[in-house]
C-alpha cells in the first residue's frame, strides 16, 4: 500500500472539493428497482414504502424491497391508521375505479372497499376514527369510516395534498393556494400560495415546500412567511422539493446546482447542507421525494437530467455522526488516502461489512472483510478516481476517503 502526503495537487483540490460540497458523507445507493416513471416515497407500515405504478416495501432502511403483490390498479397513497393498520389506495384510469386495502403490520393487504366513478386519488390523511381521500377533482373529498361518504371540497381544481393540523383538514389546491377547514367543508378559508408544495406539520407549526424555500403558514393570521437563512452553493434561496423532520428539525431536499439535502438549524435559523448532493440535475417530479423513517432518510429519484443510471434508491443515516474527514483507530492524517495497487486499510477492526461507493454514492464494489479485521480494498478493479470506502460496525457506520490512480 502506499500513502503519500505529496500526490498531484490538481486530484488532492478536486477531492476535497467534492468533499466539502456537503457536511459530510455521500448517501448509500440502494438498488437501481423503482417501481414506476415517478417514484414516491412514505414511512409507513413500519418501515418505508417506495410506490408509483407498483409498490415495495422496506424494514431495513432500503436494504432490501419486498413488492406489495396482488393489488389491482396504480398506486396512489398510503397513510397510517390506528391499532397499527395502514391502508393504501390502487386506482385503474380506464374504469375510474378505485379501491381501498388494509394491512395489519404491512406483510399482507386486503382489499375492504372500492369506489367507482371517481377522479384519481391524490392523497391520503387518517384522523383519530376515520381517514379521507383526495382526488384530482378537488371539488369532492371522500370520508371513510364505518361507512363512506363525502364533504364538499375546496374547489374542482386537483388537491396535490391532504393534511390534519389538529381538527382542521388542509388542502393544497393545485400548487397554487392553501385551503383549509374546521367544519368537514361546510366552509372553507384560503390563502394564495403560488408555488407551494408539500405540506409537513411538526412542533404544532404547518410548514411547506415551495419553488421559493421553505415557507411557514399561520392559518389563524392566513400569511405565509420564509423559513430560515439559506447556506446554498449558487447563494440563492432554492426551489425546495419535499419537506420532513427528524427530531423537531426539519429537512429538505432542495434544486439548487444539484439536488442537495438540508436541515434547519434552531440555533442560527439556517439552512445548512446536509450530506453530498443525490447525482442528478433533474428528476421526475412527484408528490414525495423522501421519507424519514427511524433516523434514515429514503429518496427514490428517476432521473431526468443527468445520468439516468443514477436514478434508484438512495439512503442516508441521519444518526451516524461520523464524516469522510474521521479518522478511524490506528489511520494517518492525509487529506486523503491515496491507492495505487491492492491494499488492507485499518478501520479500527469490529467491521461487520463493507462496500466502495463513487462520488454520486453508488455501491461500485464490495471490500472484503479480512480475518485479521482489514478492509481489503481492490484497488486494481477500480478505475481511477474519487472513493469512500463505507465500513458497517456492531454500534456505527465509518466511511473513509481514498483516490485511486
Amino acid at each position: 500500500m502506499s500513502i503519500r502526503p505529496s500526490f498531484s495537487l490538481a486530484l488532492a483540490l478536486l477531492l476535497c472539493a467534492a468533499l466539502s460540497v456537503a457536511q459530510d458523507r455521500p448517501w448509500i445507493f440502494r438498488g437501481k428497482s423503482l417501481p414506476g416513471p415517478t417514484p414516491k416515497v412514505s414511512a409507513v407500515a413500519g418501515g418505508v414504502v417506495v410506490y408509483d405504478k407498483g409498490a415495495m416495501r422496506s424494514i431495513d432502511h432500503g436494504a432490501t424491497l419486498d413488492t406489495i403483490s396482488g393489488l389491482r390498479g396504480e398506486f396512489c397513497d398510503f397513510v397510517d391508521f390506528m391499532g397499527g393498520i395502514t391502508f393504501c389506495v390502487t386506482y385503474d384510469a380506464a374504469s375510474r375505479m378505485a379501491w381501498a386495502h388494509f394491512s395489519q403490520g404491512g406483510n399482507s393487504w386486503s382489499t375492504v372497499d372500492s369506489m367507482a366513478n371517481v377522479a384519481r386519488p391524490t392523497s391520503l390523511v387518517a384522523g383519530a376514527t376515520e381517514w379521507f381521500m383526495a382526488t384530482e377533482n378537488g371539488s369532492t373529498i371522500y370520508r371513510v369510516g364505518d361507512v363512506t361518504s363525502t364533504i364538499k371540497g375546496p374547489s374542482s381544481d386537483p388537491l396535490r395534498q391532504l393534511l390534519l393540523v389538529g381538527t382542521t383538514l388542509v388542502a393544497n389546491v393545485a400548487g397554487k393556494q392553501i385551503s383549509y377547514t374546521s367544519d368537514l367543508g361546510q366552509s372553507w378559508k384560503t390563502i394564495a400560495a403560488p408555488g407551494i408544495g408539500v405540506l409537513h406539520a411538526v412542533n404544532g407549526s404547518l410548514y411547506a415546500s415551495s419553488t421559493l424555500g421553505v415557507k411557514k403558514i399561520d392559518l389563524e393570521q392566513g400569511t405565509i412567511a420564509d423559513v430560515g437563512i439559506w447556506n446554498s452553493k449558487s447563494g440563492n434561496v432554492p426551489a425546495t422539493l419535499d419537506l420532513d423532520s427528524y427530531l423537531g428539525k426539519l429537512h429538505t431536499i432542495a434544486a439548487d446546482s444539484a439536488y442537495q439535502m438540508y436541515r434547519l438549524d434552531p440555533t442560527d435559523n439556517t439552512w445548512t447542507p446536509l450530506a453530498y448532493p443525490l447525482p442528478c440535475r433533474k428528476a421526475a417530479e412527484g408528490p414525495s421525494l423522501m421519507a424519514i423513517e427511524a433516523g434514515w432518510v429514503i429518496a427514490a429519484i428517476s432521473v431526468t437530467d443527468g445520468k439516468a443510471d443514477t436514478s434508484g434508491i438512495y439512503a442516508y443515516d441521519l444518526n451516524d455522526f461520523t464524516s469522510v474527514s474521521d479518522i478511524s483507530h490506528g489511520a494517518v492524517r492525509f487529506e486523503a488516502l491515496l491507492l495505487d495497487r491492492d491494499a488492507e486499510i485499518d478501520l479500527g477492526g469490529d467491521v461487520t461489512s463493507c462496500c466502495i461507493a463513487d462520488v454520486s454514492g453508488r455501491t461500485v464494489a464490495s471490500a472484503p472483510v479480512l480475518p485479521n479485521g482489514r478492509v481489503q480494498v481492490l484497488a486494481s478493479c477500480l478505475p481511477v478516481g474519487a472513493y469512500t470506502v463505507i465500513a458497517q460496525k456492531r454500534s456505527a457506520i465509518v466511511i473513509r476517503s481514498i483516490l485511486v490512480r
